[in-house]
């Protein structure tokens, strides 16, 4: 799971430092016996000390290195998305960013359901089926055949879902519009899947129109189902 920036001009990338036994695993046929150990570290820097291994350059050492940290993230990551991580925000060329991944054979299925159960239950605990489907496919870059696998293997409880969907939009009621996020913290706040949701949760507040046929209304656009609604309304006393 990243959250993409920029760098700025001239900032310098972060020191990383690779394991000894990642790096022995990656590079079986390297010699590792050069390498200066002080007895403090199990770790090869990507400075001076890589440069002493034939072959083993430092750019090759960054890749690797942050192609491993691209795929441990918390949750999941797409293979799109941990592309565009290790080439736009760390710098790497296409070709080394995809030869790295590759080496790990990552289970991009497997990825998606991290980030699946991460986004449901860590994050923001208020998807449809359909909704979180969606948000791994257009913000996180997932295939769709990896997004449904992802949100299936969950075996989520839906309508516990629209419950908690109907108990954040009646909190926005109440909620003063000086507290009211702005720009992109808004639609992270109230829905990160779409723009459109938010705009029109927006409108509900605006307009105080939190009515049981409003609020069904919106878990219509957000693909709730019609028994997920029905649990989730009557739940909520509407």
């Amino acid at each position: 799971t990243f959250f993409f920036g920029q760098k700025k001009k001239g900032e310098k990338r972060n020191t990383k430092k690779l394991s000894r036994s990642n790096a022995m695993r990656m590079f079986p046929d390297e010699d590792f016996s050069k390498v200066k150990d002080d007895g403090k570290s199990d770790s090869i820097s990507l400075g001076d000390e890589c440069k002493e291994i034939p072959n083993f350059t430092v750019e090759k050492c960054e890749v690797m290195d942050h192609a491993e940290i691209a795929l441990g993230q918390s949750g999941g990551t797409s293979r799109i998305g941990a592309i565009e991580y290790l080439t736009l925000i760390e710098g790497h060329g296409y070709e080394a960013s995809v030869e790295a991944l590759n080496y790990f054979k990552p289970d991009y299925m497997e990825q998606a359901v991290e980030e699946a159960r991460f986004r449901l239950y860590e994050t923001y605990p208020a998807f449809s089926e359909r909704s979180l489907v969606e948000f791994l496919v257009v913000s996180q870059k997932f295939t769709l055949g990896e997004a449904l696998y992802g949100v299936e293997a969950l075996d989520a409880d839906w309508e516990e879902q629209a419950s908690l969907r109907v108990d954040r939009i009646l909190e926005l009621a109440s909620t003063p519009f000086s507290e009211i996020a702005i720009g992109d913290n808004l639609i992270t706040s109230l829905a990160p899947w779409d723009p459109s949701s938010a705009i029109s949760l927006l409108a509900l507040w605006q307009t105080n129109s939190f009515t049981r046929d409003s609020i069904n209304a919106q878990l219509v656009s957000e693909g709730y189902s019609t028994e997920e609604r029905k649990y989730a309304l009557d739940k909520a006393g509407l």
